[in-house]
């Protein structure tokens, strides 16, 4: 492998650096990098011997299951990216969205960077002035972070953020001295090393922490490309970065709440905003990635935009692109896939009902022991009645509880036309074992997404489904499940 010393660049590395990685097993795979668009991935079926979802390992992948914690292209560009950047890399919307990501991630007790800050007021003395209207609003979020000069004294818990080159001057800063400051009382330094690409400059080198770039820059180098990188010294710190990401995504300083589900297209009087998971319904075909939020007025929508515009968190154009295709469709497929859950749950909930020793359509009671839908609950003690507040209908999204462990993770490979994976919302209709994407779930508990299918062929085959089972659970190899 050619050296990568006196700011030279192996070649070898931007090839071959992804080449360690799972897809690159046997006769077949792809050459060129594939672009997939798939936003879930079937699950594994009980006698398969794959990795628990728990368990995959996020920077080197055997199996996908949900493209917002993995997914090839962007494993591989992942892997490309560390061995040119000397440490490990996770890639990210935008740069400005890395550098929102570094706070969260580093929660510093003060940030020192290149400004004169007074409240509500950011004076940029030198650097992008993107990165001092993120830490802006940061701070909203953790008022009680302090924000002083870069040449200040610094104390335990700081972070310091230099930019060098910096923009738009094209100066360097002195990495090394920021370096020995910080690290004498203990705290971080990272780096916007947008200006100085590899292989002109290594941050590490002279003491960084943690290294940021726009690849929207010198890395994407054809101006058609939004996103950003954030590197880090070791594989440990890369995995709790990695954990910040999954769980505050692309939208995270606008919303806390991801997968907030609501059929609501209207916006109520008391309800100042919505979030749909547009990866979900709006999207529809289970190719897309995305968040929405919708406010009430045109000064909160300003508002927001300057946000997301500083958090550096727009959508792709690819995205973009998907979800006005599906948006086309959202009047047809949402009315049907409601109609289908809410008539699906209402014939599974007749089952769960059937007296003990008693059998119906050859189901016998207690193997499905309790479906849970928004049509079920009818007018609580204090008068709430879900359709009060869903008036287009029903969610199309619905959980059943089996008899034991054991017959809920063998139900999703019995199906014919339920694609064993996570996520919904798409034509497509899932059956996904909740205990295997979360682990604090109900084991016994089977969520259905329901798709554009025909609803006699989907309670077909749920019906020869739960049937299978019920002979399962009456037979005596049955107890061979749990040996």
């Amino acid at each position: 492998m050619a050296s990568k010393e006196n700011g030279k660049l192996s070649g070898t590395d931007l090839i071959h650096g992804d080449s360690k990685l799972p897809y690159f097993k046997g006769a077949g795979g792809a050459v060129a990098p594939s672009i997939s668009v798939s936003t879930t991935f079937r699950s594994a079926a009980p006698d398969e011997s794959a990795i628990p979802y728990t368990e995959v390992d996020l920077r080197n992948p055997e199996r996908h299951v949900y493209s917002r914690r993995t997914q090839e292209v962007s494993s591989r560009a992942e892997h490309v990216l560390s061995k040119v950047l000397n440490g490990y890399a996770l890639t990210y919307a935008s740069g400005l969205n890395a550098v929102y990501a570094a706070l969260v991630h580093y929660q510093p007790k003060r940030i020192a960077a290149l400004v004169h800050y007074q409240p509500k007021r950011i004076a940029v003395r030198e650097g992008y002035h993107g990165c001092h209207q993120c830490i802006a609003i940061y701070r909203r979020s953790c008022p009680e972070v302090e924000v002083i000069d870069i040449d200040a004294d610094f104390k335990a818990g700081d972070l310091c953020w230099i930019e060098t080159p910096v923009n738009p001057y094209g100066i360097c800063r002195d990495i090394q001295h920021y370096a020995d400051k910080i690290h004498k009382v203990g705290g971080i330094l990272a780096v916007d090393s947008t200006f100085g690409p590899p292989p002109l400059q290594d941050p590490f080198k002279f003491g960084a922490d943690c290294i940021m770039h726009s690849g929207t820059k010198y890395l994407g180098g054809h101006s058609d490309l939004l996103c950003g990188v954030l590197v880090v010294k070791t594989e440990e710190e890369w995995r709790n970065v990695r954990q910040s990401q999954l769980c505050y995504h692309f939208w995270s300083g606008l919303v806390r709440f991801l997968d907030v589900i609501t059929c609501m297209l209207s916006v109520s009087s008391y309800i100042f905003s919505i979030m749909h998971s547009g990866t979900k319904y709006l999207g529809g075909h289970s190719d897309l990635l995305c968040g929405v939020l919708v406010v009430k007025t045109e000064e909160a929508w300003r508002n927001l935009h300057r946000d997301r515009t500083y958090l550096g968190c727009p959508m792709g154009s690819l995205e973009a692109w998907l979800l006005l295709r599906s948006l086309k469709t959202l009047h047809l497929r949402v009315p049907r896939q409601s109609q289908t859950a809410t008539a699906l749950a209402k014939w599974l909930d007749s089952i769960s009902k059937v007296p003990e020793g008693q059998t119906i359509e050859g189901i016998s009671a207690g193997l499905v022991a309790r479906v849970r839908h928004s049509s079920l609950q009818g007018t609580d003690a204090r008068g709430f009645n879900p359709q009060d507040q869903m008036p287009g209908g029903f969610n199309p999204t619905f959980s059943i509880e089996l008899a034991t462990i054991e017959l809920t993770s063998r139900l999703l490979h019995l199906l014919e036309f339920f694609v064993p994976a996570a996520s919904l919302g798409g034509v497509e209709s899932l059956a996904e074992h909740r205990l295997g994407s979360d682990p604090g779930a109900d084991p016994t508990i089977v969520r259905l997404s329901i798709g554009v299918e025909e609803f006699e062929d989907l309670k077909a085959d749920l019906r020869q489904a739960l049937r299978k089972l019920d002979k399962v659970r009456h037979s005596v190899l049955f107890f061979d499940l749990s040996s």
